[in-house]
């Protein structure tokens, strides 16, 4: 009787907490839908107007100023879809190593730039800090976001410190923070000497679309970013903060040996492209657009809907293909399994994969064929080609040399 009263009251208990965390879920799942439906709304909105503005002018009437703010809305949209992904830790990284201390000395000049002549900032470099892997870019976002946040925290002026240290931790080093594990870390830190914040303000600044700034201040998702970066670089993020005396961002990502990186130049064609290219896409508008891209280049493009009519046009084609360029998930068959596929005929078949989707979902069969990230422009498009085509087969060379010879008259 006594244990059936306990697992009662124990089962009680559960089922008040999971309540209470489903309510806090659906509360930040609501502000996230509808940050995003807020945010996105706009930037539909000014599409939507400066395609109708396009449309309505006459005909031979120049309406590139109407295109540029179209494109203009569309890497709002990105953009947006970049923090999103960031915030969920979805988004697709280029990790290196990278030496900390040259990524915060890099972005020096630009962060002095943005928060203004009434923040006098200091940058402190430890010479062991060491060295960390991570997609640099990213990297860079974060200490841009922590250092607006930093500048809006300080209205009336003050100072922002950002640094570089080392730090080692044993199992039984009694200072360690317990949410770090033992080991070498790279410490990335960021003071301001702003308007601080309680404790309970703190426990949501990483919540997306949480903001304590006005109306049109911010988006709520600087923060949510932040972290998402943070976690999905490996690192932790601790924050201190006392209402009137300032706010301490603590960043620790694991060392790594440095490495000689060789950077090879990759030759770039000089005028039209030549090559073969089997592009999949089962996505129309992008199918179109990228094969319009690819001949307007140079090069001969064959277009696939899906794998089955790609496997059609390579076991059927008159000539082999110099590269598969193709979607990651489609219906019947993802784009690595396709690739395995075509290459059991065509050994020496380059492929590059293109995909929008979570990281984990792409790198889960890729293995190491390049990844070119949607949403991606022309010129993005055609370097990530250019990039995989590079030096090939005598028959490809040639084909490649003739395409750069300027044709008999």
């Amino acid at each position: 009787m006594d244990i059936k009263m306990y697992s009662t009251t124990n089962c009680g208990y559960c089922r008040a907490a999971k309540q209470l965390f489903e309510a806090r879920k659906l509360e930040s799942v609501g502000r996230l839908a509808g940050g995003i439906a807020h945010d996105f709304n706009n930037i539909l909105t000014a599409v939507i107007g400066f395609a109708d503005l396009s449309l309505d002018e006459p005909a031979g009437t120049d309406i590139g100023e109407y295109v540029v703010g179209i494109r203009d809305a569309a890497e709002r949209a990105a953009g947006l879809t970049q923090q999103l992904l960031a915030f969920s830790r979805r988004q697709i990284m280029q990790t290196l190593v990278v030496e900390v201390n040259d990524v915060v000395g890099g972005i020096e000049s630009m962060l002095r730039r943005l928060i203004g002549e009434q923040i006098h900032l200091k940058i402190s470099l430890d010479p062991n800090a060491g060295c960390m892997r991570a997609d640099r870019t990213q990297l860079e976002q974060v200490l841009l976001n922590l250092a607006l946040n930093g500048r809006d925290a300080m209205p009336s002026g003050g100072q922002l410190v950002i640094g570089t240290g080392h730090q080692r931790y044993t199992a039984g080093n009694r200072s360690r923070p317990r949410e770090i594990g033992p080991g070498e870390y790279a410490v990335i830190t960021v003071t301001d000497t702003g308007l601080g914040m309680d404790a309970e303000t703190r426990d949501h600044i990483f919540e997306p679309f949480f903001t304590t700034k006005s109306q049109g201040r911010g988006t709520g998702l600087g923060l949510a970013t932040t972290y998402g970066i943070i976690k999905q670089s490996g690192g932790s993020v601790l924050v201190d903060s006392v209402p009137g005396r300032g706010t301490t961002f603590r960043l620790f990502f694991p060392t790594v040996e440095r490495e000689v990186a060789v950077r090879e130049e990759t030759p770039r064609l000089v005028g039209r492209r030549a090559g073969r290219i089997l592009l999949v896409e089962d996505e129309p508008v992008l199918l179109e657009i990228a094969q319009r891209v690819l001949v307007r280049a140079g090069f001969d493009v064959i277009a696939a809907a899906d794998p089955g009519e790609a496997i059609i046009a390579a076991e059927t084609g008159p000539e082999p293909f110099d590269l598969l360029l193709t979607d990651v998930v489609m219906p019947g068959m993802r784009g690595p399994e396709l690739a395995r596929r075509l290459r059991i005929s065509h050994p020496g078949l380059r492929v590059l994969l293109a995909s929008g989707y979570a990281q984990e979902i792409v790198d889960s069969d890729r293995h190491e064929d390049p990844l070119l990230a949607k949403p991606f422009s022309p010129e993005t498009l055609l370097a990530a080609v250019d990039a995989v085509m590079g030096p090939g087969d005598e028959e490809n060379d040639a084909r490649l040399s003739e395409a750069r010879t300027p044709a008999a008259v």
